[in-house]
């Protein structure tokens, strides 16, 4: 989902689009994933944000997380 690209607050609007474990291969590719969640990419000029939150497979324990936005080109 493209948003203007003023906005810089969305964690109400973030959603989980794809669960990467150690057996992927990398570099991951979540277009697909984003697709089936938001549809197709947004009109140039609009700005998506994207969040990796990195999980302890043993404890559950979730790590801080890296949030980072770009605008569509």
């Amino acid at each position: 989902m493209g948003l203007s690209a003023g906005i810089s607050f969305v964690d109400s609007e973030l959603k989980s689009i794809v669960i990467v474990t150690d057996s992927d291969a990398f570099p991951i590719d979540i277009q697909l994933a984003y697709d089936a969640v938001f549809g197709s990419l947004p009109p140039v000029g609009t700005k998506v944000f994207v969040r990796m939150v990195g999980v302890n497979n043993t404890t559950g324990q979730r790590g801080a997380g890296i949030k980072a936005s770009f605008i569509i080109t």
